[in-house]
Parts: C-alpha cells; structure tokens; sequence
C-alpha cells in the first residue's frame, strides 16, 4: 500500500548521481568506525601521512576477476586501452590539472556541430607542435644539431609524451582484477598504488570469508569516495563511491580512452 504508480515510493525523484542523491546517501548511510578506522590505516601506508580527504586522485578499473568472481566483466571498452587511457587521465588530474575542454568535447555523443570537435583538435595539434619549435629554437641558439630520431636516442619520442609521474600523493588504482592489482601493489606502475589484499565481490563471496574480507571492500570504496578527482568505471561500486563522496572532479574510463587517442593521432575517433 505504500508503493504508488509504478510500484515507487512515495517522495521527490531523484537521478541516480546527483548532489541531491548524494546529501541524501550521506544522511542514512555512515561508514563504521572499524572501516573509518582502516581506511585511515590503508591510505596512510599508500599516500603518505598527512594525505586526507579531497587531496589525492583515484582510479576504479571494473574489470572482473573478483575473489568470487573469476570471469572477465565487459563494461564496453578493452582492457588495455582502457588502463593506458586512465592513467595518462590519472596523470593529468595527479599534477593538477582541471577538466580538459577537450575531453568534454569529444566524449559528448551525437551533441554538438562539430565545431567542438575541430577546436579540441586544433588546440592539440598546437601543443604538439610547441614543444618541437622549443626545441629547434635551443638548438639554433647553441648551434647544435640532432637526428630526426632525437638527441642519442634510437627512436623518436612522442612530443606531447609527460615524463613526469613523480606526484606526489601517488594515484590511487582501484582493481578487482586479481593480477593487475597485484602488479599495482609490488610497484611496477610508477606514481599509482594500490592495497594488496584482494578485493571481494559482495554477493558472490563465500559464506566463510571473515569480517576483515568484508571490512576490506569497505575500505576501497570509501578511499574512492574521499578522493578530489574520480575516474570511475560503469560499475554499481563506482557509482556508490560517486554518491557517497560528490569529487570535486571527475570522469570514465571511456572518456579517458577518447582523450588518449586524440593526444596520440591528433584524431577525433570515429562515432564520437
């Protein structure tokens, strides 16, 4: 008798992700004081101390692979230009960067005239080519010349390549596949870190796993939702921590994906 028209409840519609949706999230669900307490623990070990709330990036790669769970997710987008498009984002936000007029531009879906297109394109094509100008003008004033392949180098280095991943806080890489979490966690992604228990997946856990395996998914999610910047995955989880934390800036991982190819070809890709 309480459901009304269409089997809802009664009170205001809200959009799944909202500020609206959010206040009321954070109003009826509080984390524990035993996840609270870990999650400090945890992001202390992986960022550093003195890294709180709304001070560091993190990243929420769905992809399968979940204790509970062994089985490849498809959430529309391959694996690993996935990954190589969320951390050149994580990169980017990590060393205080905004939102890039070009990302929105390319990842908004049958809108627009095209003319958004052609300028987020221009203005690559532009920070492409200043850093070889640069370059040609140090050389010209030393006297110095170089082969078209670089300074010694065997090949030719992409213009726009950042080799800066010294950030500090670190970014935070949130995975439920097994190996790649691991791989984040012993160090082979310069700038990104991660926890290295393994993540759960909660309705398909086993009846056995303890209190800490549980308290365990906790911590990710709510060392996501205090994160400044998001970079989220088309997951319930990654929703979750959207509501529950609000960041003051965030994206997908498909708009990441759109980013790294126009950085990469100087080209919008095709259907966007």
């Amino acid at each position: 008798q309480l459901l009304g028209k269409g089997n809802e409840l009664p009170g205001p519609r809200f959009t799944l992700v909202s500020k609206a949706s959010s206040c009321l999230f954070n109003a009826l669900w509080k984390p524990t004081a035993a996840v609270v307490e870990r999650t400090q623990e945890v992001r202390q070990q992986l960022l550093g101390k003195g890294v709180g709330d709304g001070q560091y990036t993190a990243i929420h790669l769905r992809m399968g692979h979940l204790a509970g769970e062994m089985y490849d997710v498809n959430r529309g987008w391959e694996r690993y230009k996935g990954l190589l498009g969320v951390v050149r984002c994580a990169q980017h936000y990590a060393l205080g960067g905004v939102h890039d007029p070009a990302m929105t531009s390319i990842s908004s879906s049958g809108s627009g005239d095209g003319k958004d297109h052609a300028r987020a394109l221009q203005r690559t094509k532009t920070r492409v080519k200043e850093p070889e100008k640069e370059e040609e003008e140090e050389e010209k004033k030393s006297g110095s010349s170089s082969s078209s392949t670089g300074k010694g180098s065997l090949g030719a280095r992409s213009s726009f390549s950042n080799d800066n991943w010294d950030f500090k806080p670190p970014v935070l890489l949130l995975t439920d596949d097994v190996v790649l979490r691991t791989m984040v966690a012993d160090g082979l992604f310069r700038g990104f870190v991660g926890p290295a228990y393994v993540a759960h997946h909660l309705q398909r856990t086993s009846d056995s796993a303890s209190v800490d395996e549980h308290i365990a998914t906790f911590v990710d999610l709510l060392m996501l939702a205090r994160s400044k910047c998001l970079i989220h995955s088309a997951s319930g989880f990654s929703k979750t921590a959207m509501v529950w934390g609000w960041p003051s800036c965030e994206t997908d991982v498909k708009q990441c994906m759109a980013k790294h190819y126009l950085h990469v070809t100087g080209e919008v890709p095709a259907g966007r």
